[in-house]
């Protein structure tokens, strides 16, 4: 809207090739791993860590939240794209 300014937090770069093995480590879907990638690095661009507990705990407690939305979305209506040539 006009008047509205955005503020860039930074960039998500998710190692596609990387995201299917975590998935096949922790048992679940590529895409699923690629939303909590996702989730977890939007935290860190708005300035939480997981270096101290209080805000690890945030983060944690954030994620489970997204991560629940995000599946009353249901996965295959969150479409992801690889950019890559």
């Amino acid at each position: 809207e006009e008047g509205e300014t955005l503020l860039p937090l930074g960039d998500i770069l998710i190692n596609l090739d990387k995201a299917e093995s975590q998935a096949k480590d922790y048992g679940h879907s590529t895409e699923r791993e690629i939303a909590f990638l996702i989730a977890h690095s939007v935290f860190h661009l708005f300035g939480y860590d997981h270096i101290a507990k209080k805000q690890e705990e945030i983060m944690i407690r954030c994620q489970k939240q997204i991560m629940r939305d995000m599946r009353k979305l249901r996965w295959n209506n969150i479409f992801f794209v690889n950019s890559a040539p």
